[in-house]
C-alpha cells in the first residue's frame, strides 16, 4: 500500500507513491505543510509528521489543568473565520473548528488591516505556530471543555499555546481579541460586553496583554491554519 492522497492549498491534487512524493518534495513542488492520507489513516497530516518523508510525528499535547474560560463560537485564523468554540486556560487556547465561513466581518479598519497583514504574514512563513490536531489527542480535561457530549473525537482543534504568542491586543471598541505568532494571527470574537471579562480573566492567569512579549517555548508543529 504506497499510495497517497495529496491535499494543496485546500483542494485534492491526485495520488502518488512515496518516492514520488520524495521528488516532488525535493523539487519543491511539495511543502512539509501539504497534506497526505491513505488507507488506513483516520486524518489527512502533514507531510512533515510521517517518518517515510523525513519527518516526526506531533509530539503528544501536554497536560492542562485549567482552570478554563469559554471565550465564544466565532475564531478568525488569518482571514478565515471559523464558527465553532473557543476556550482559553492559563498556558494556552484551544479552538474547535465547527465550520467554517468566507469573508471578514470585524469592522472596516480592522477588516481592511487583516487582509493586508495576512497577505504579508502567508507570503513570509508557511510554518505557524500552532497545534492543529483531534479532540481525540487533547488531554481529557481539555476535551470534556470543549466536546463536553463526547460526539466531536474526530473534529479539528487548533492549539495556540501562550510562550509563543509575541501580542495580546485586547480593544477597547471591538469584541474581537487578538493574538499574534511569528507568521500567523488568532483573533477571538468575544460578546460585544464581554471583551473586557475575557480580557481581565486571561490578566489574572498569567497572560500579558498590550505589550511586544518575547516567545520562551518552542513553536509546536501541526498543519496550518486551513487544515479541515
Amino acid at each position: 500500500m504506497d499510495e497517497w492522497h495529496i491535499h494543496v492549498g485546500g483542494q485534492n491534487v491526485g495520488n502518488a507513491t512515496t518516492a514520488q512524493i520524495l521528488e516532488l518534495l525535493h523539487d519543491g513542488r511539495l511543502a512539509p505543510v501539504d497534506l497526505v492520507w491513505r488507507q488506513g489513516m483516520t486524518n489527512w497530516v502533514p507531510l512533515s509528521t510521517i517518518p517515510e518523508f523525513g519527518g516526526e510525528p506531533a509530539p503528544p499535547l501536554p497536560d492542562d489543568p485549567g482552570p478554563f474560560l469559554r471565550v465564544g463560537t466565532t475564531f478568525y485564523l488569518n482571514s478565515r473565520e471559523w464558527v465553532g468554540r473557543t476556550i482559553a486556560s492559563p498556558t494556552a487556547l484551544y479552538l474547535l473548528k465547527g465550520r467554517s465561513l468566507q469573508g471578514i466581518h470585524v469592522g472596516h479598519g480592522l477588516a481592511t488591516t487583516a487582509i493586508m497583514v495576512t497577505a504579508g504574514l502567508i507570503a513570509q512563513s508557511r510554518w505557524p505556530e500552532i497545534r492543529s490536531c483531534q479532540v481525540a489527542e487533547l488531554p481529557p480535561n481539555v476535551r470534556v471543555q470543549l466536546d463536553p457530549k463526547g460526539k466531536k473525537a474526530m473534529a479539528a482543534v487548533v492549539v495556540v499555546r501562550r510562550g509563543s504568542v509575541k501580542f495580546v491586543k485586547v480593544p477597547r471598541i471591538y469584541n474581537v481579541i487578538r493574538f499574534d505568532l511569528a507568521g500567523q494571527r488568532v483573533s477571538l470574537v468575544t460578546s460585544w460586553f464581554g471583551v473586557r471579562k475575557v480580557g481581565r480573566w486571561l490578566a489574572q492567569h498569567g497572560w500579558l496583554l498590550n505589550q511586544p512579549l518575547q516567545p520562551t517555548d518552542a513553536p509546536v508543529k501541526g498543519a496550518d491554519f486551513q487544515r479541515r
